[in-house]
């Protein structure tokens, strides 16, 4: 599942126990559209609250977590940032179909 928003803060105490009761094998990926930030990062708390509400009404769910916005306000930059995070999603799904049509066995 996708998440385009303010990006998440993996220490808020609400993440940490949505993610505890998580399968070892799911979780939330970051991406940073906005800067170049390598670790999750939330000036709003916004996302991160989109983030526990989609945790807590799933229970095995693999989040990609894109911070396209700086605050709770788009802009022009914002929505440039949308388009690209969609260019990339489609380009990484083209990617994983031609991985999993190569996987399968000859007949």
């Amino acid at each position: 599942m996708a998440i385009l928003d303010t990006g998440y803060d993996r220490h808020h105490g609400l993440i940490v126990e949505a993610q505890r009761r998580l399968p070892h094998d799911a979780g939330i990926v970051f991406k940073d559209f906005v800067g170049t930030s390598k670790k999750p990062i939330d000036k709003s708390g916004h996302g991160t609250l989109v983030a526990y509400l989609l945790l807590e009404i799933t229970q095995n769910v693999d989040i990609w977590m894109a911070r396209v916005y700086e605050g709770n306000e788009g802009t022009p930059e914002s929505a440039g940032r949308v388009a690209k995070v969609c260019y990339e999603a489609v380009d990484q799904e083209q990617d994983s179909q031609l991985y999993r049509q190569s996987r399968k066995p000859l007949k």
